[in-house]
């Protein structure tokens, strides 16, 4: 792509770039080496930074955590949604509560729904990694906001060795800003 445009092209995942921004916006207040960024809309993934650094994994699927299963009968499959992302995407979340689907309305039961479903999928994060930093966000928590990060923060509270900060974006744009830091970062690396 470089060679047909004449300029540095830099290509990244929507959850990543975000994982770096919130990354980069919470750096400047606070020390953190580690952080867990999970984003729920339309699909459910993570952006998973430690010791400073994004972690892309080998076939660059760290952080798929739409694929996570909830038995050894699950077959995973590329070409279909996993077992996660089929029950909290925007998708199904439609199909399962109508006040939603019809007027974006949040109600109680979807949230403990949620709730169910991501906590535990976090809180294996959370225990595997050793990160204390999660950060939620994405459009469905945008739409739901404090209510949901508050019944995360109560389930994550039983199911994590560590205590953790969870706490929703703190920049509307984070996935802006984390796409112009990799390429300002990508830039400077050229350049040194």
């Amino acid at each position: 792509v470089t060679a047909r445009y004449g300029k540095p092209v830099l290509i990244e995942n929507d959850v990543n770039a975000g994982a770096v921004g919130e990354f980069y916006v919470r750096r400047i207040r606070e020390e953190i080496q580690d952080l867990l960024y999970i984003s729920v809309g339309a699909g459910i993934g993570a952006g998973i930074i430690l010791d400073g650094k994004l972690r892309h994994g080998l076939r660059n699927l760290c952080g798929e955590i739409g694929y996570t299963v909830d038995s050894a009968k699950q077959i995973v499959k590329r070409s279909q949604s996993g077992w996660l992302e089929s029950r909290i995407s925007r998708e199904a979340l439609c199909k399962r509560f109508e006040e939603y689907r019809q007027y974006g309305l949040v109600c109680q039961e979807m949230v403990s729904y949620i709730t169910e479903l991501l906590s535990p999928a976090i809180a294996n994060l959370v225990n595997a990694l050793d990160v204390d930093h999660v950060v939620i966000g994405g459009d469905l928590v945008l739409s739901i906001g404090e209510t949901l990060l508050k019944s995360l923060e109560k389930e994550l509270r039983h199911l994590t060795l560590a205590q953790i900060t969870l706490q929703g974006c703190q920049t509307d744009y984070t996935g802006v800003v984390g796409s112009a830091l990799l390429a300002s970062n990508t830039l400077l690396d050229t350049i040194f």
